[in-house]
């Protein structure tokens, strides 16, 4: 009976730190975005972009993701948010991010 509360324990910790990375890094994107063009336009336009497709996907995805296996379902989100992270973080180190990258 305890061995779910580890389970739990081990997925609730996983997106803890998966939300509130991805959380930290939009919120530095749009940063990075307003500071490069200095327009309210350019941070409110991406401000909406970042939360518009949840926004929009959310009721209707949510039926399907339901459906299917949860723990393949979170393992190729993350994943997918992980690499798009990492290829952000490659193009600002070497100093060629575009706003169209974004």
């Amino acid at each position: 009976m305890e061995n779910w509360k580890k389970t739990f324990a081990v997925i609730w910790s996983g997106q803890l730190v998966s939300i509130l990375s991805s959380a930290v890094v939009g919120y530095a994107v749009i940063f990075w975005m307003s500071l490069e063009t200095g327009s309210a336009e350019v941070l409110a336009l991406a401000a909406i972009a970042g939360i518009l497709p949840q926004s929009l996907l959310g009721p209707v995805v949510g039926v399907y993701v339901d459906r299917w296996d949860r723990r393949r379902t979170m393992i190729l989100a993350d994943s997918f948010i992980a690499l798009c992270t990492l290829l952000l973080a490659l193009l600002f180190r070497l100093g060629i991010a575009q706003m169209w990258h974004i």
